[in-house]
């Protein structure tokens, strides 16, 4: 073992992570394109590595960070009707 598979492995204990397995895998568990973990990789919601030819690798168990979305709602109540006296 060289040392740059010791420290991958010091680094998977420290993470608490088992294994890294390869996205096409992570989308058929998560039912959404390999495009879309992709995305969730690069923005970091996702844990995994880029590897050195670009692929990438995510980390198993999953870990995910959940986001909100879009901003927020507004709760608006209906405008109550004015009352208008009506003169005989």
């Amino acid at each position: 073992m060289n040392d740059q598979e010791r420290l991958r492995r010091e680094h998977n204990m420290k993470m608490g992570l088992d294994t890294w397995i390869p996205v096409s895998m992570a989308a058929k568990d998560f039912g959404i394109s390999t495009r879309r973990i992709r995305a969730l990789l690069a923005a970091g919601r996702l844990l995994g590595r880029q590897l050195d030819n670009g692929y990438w690798e995510v980390g198993f168990p999953f870990r995910v960070a959940m986001a909100r979305r879009g901003p927020q709602l507004l709760v608006r109540r209906p405008k109550k009707p004015e009352l208008r006296l009506v003169g005989k």
